[in-house]
């Protein structure tokens, strides 16, 4: 048996809500029956209260990258609504995933399993750290530290599996990727060059200019940079708009144990 989990409502989840789906009965993939989304409200389902055996899989899946402890409806993180390690458990909780359960967790959240790079603990340390407190002992728990593709893909081994890919892939337009790439570069923390702090300056003004609620105000601006001639001005140097398909995603793939990386050597 195999669930793939977002630990947001449907209604919030964008993207997310198809990620790794088949494209028919029988494919590779999850079928409809099997996308599990975080309750708006209370709820007395336990979807997955019957993934209990080591042969059992559970997908968790969101928008993360390298030494953050949240996942995000975003691929920029950062613009996105938000979910805690304690928000995903919690949602493991209620949806009755069992504590005793053996099932493989994997964590299907870009560059999930990495470090960050002064330090900060992946999404996956603290996540597993977590599980293991809440007394989830007996599941193995995954993470990858690269970018993955949210569909099955081929490769260059012509076949068709999960992948990771060495940019972030998105159901986006290219130039929305574009964007989404560059944005996501101004806030990263080690980028403190004075263009970027300008450049992040003026995507602040723009988003406060605009109307609504704070996922409004971001997605009115960018299509304000789309819409606007001097787009380019917004494209990140050297970056594809199409991830480019990887290896296996189970290639970058690690184990994590009670906030540690297990050593299988």
């Amino acid at each position: 048996m195999k669930k793939i989990f977002t630990p947001f409502p449907s209604a919030i989840a964008g993207n997310l809500s198809s990620v790794l789906k088949a494209s028919s009965e029988g494919d590779k993939g999850f079928q409809p029956s099997e996308y599990v989304f975080a309750p708006s409200g209370e709820s007395t389902s336990k979807p997955l209260a019957n993934l209990l055996k080591d042969t059992d899989q559970l997908y968790i899946n969101g928008h993360c990258n390298k030494g953050l402890d949240y996942l995000s409806t975003s691929a920029v993180c950062a613009h996105g609504d938000r979910v805690s390690v304690d928000d995903v458990v919690g949602h493991l909780k209620t949806l009755g995933f069992p504590p005793e359960s053996r099932a493989k967790v994997k964590l299907w959240a870009c560059k999930g399993g990495l470090d960050g790079d002064a330090g900060q603990p992946s999404f996956a340390k603290v996540f597993s750290k977590a599980m293991f407190k809440a007394g989830y002992q007996s599941c193995q728990i995954f993470g990858y530290d690269q970018f993955l593709m949210q569909k099955y893909m081929s490769g260059s081994d012509n076949q068709i599996h999960k992948r990771s890919a060495t940019q972030p892939a998105s159901g986006a337009t290219e130039e929305e990727r574009l964007l989404d790439y560059f944005l996501e570069d101004l806030y990263d923390p080690d980028l403190d060059s004075r263009q970027a702090v300008t450049q992040r300056k003026t995507w602040e003004r723009m988003v406060a200019a605009q109307k609504g609620t704070g996922a409004e105000k971001v997605a009115a601006a960018k299509q304000a940079i789309l819409n606007s001639p001097m787009k380019t001005a917004w494209r990140p140097k050297g970056v594809s708009a199409t991830g480019i398909v990887g290896p296996r995603a189970k290639e970058s793939r690690k184990e994590f144990r009670d906030g540690v990386v297990v050593n299988h050597t």
